[in-house]
């Protein structure tokens, strides 16, 4: 439906939405693994992705890592993971553990997940900001 002054009513109702989007925020898929063995660090891997389609969803907590000319965002996470890794803790990290004995030798292994989640990411000239989505 057209309105007098030739704008629609869908647009007019689609206009809050498009103003109060975060400007330049992208979402990406993070995922994290990391697997230990008798307390030593045996392979961790951090995956991310661009999301193909939008996540959905309001900003939650944030967290903001210093970025170097150039750098992509898994090595901004990479080089500022402790930052990170305590946005992530709170957001439902998977923890199973093995243990075995045998001939008196004790073997364990531990597998800390982070099941891949959408995250908001604001790139700046300093700055990366990464926010959680609540769903």
């Amino acid at each position: 439906m057209r309105s007098r002054n030739g704008t629609s009513a869908l647009l007019l109702a689609a206009a809050p939405l498009i103003l109060l989007a975060p400007l330049g925020a992208t979402e990406y898929w993070i995922g994290y693994r990391a697997v230990t063995q008798d307390a030593l660090l045996i392979r961790e891997t951090l995956s991310v992705s661009p999301a193909m389609t939008p996540c959905g969803g309001t900003e939650g907590e944030s967290v903001f890592l210093e970025r170097s000319e150039g750098a992509d965002l898994s090595g901004v996470i990479a080089s500022e993971f402790d930052a990170f890794f305590a946005l992530i803790r709170k957001q439902g990290l998977h923890v199973r553990h093995y243990g075995n004995s045998h001939d008196g030798a004790i073997r364990d292994r531990t597998l800390l997940t982070l099941p891949p989640r959408c995250f908001t990411v604001d790139f700046n000239e300093d700055f990366v900001r990464i926010s959680t989505l609540k769903k």
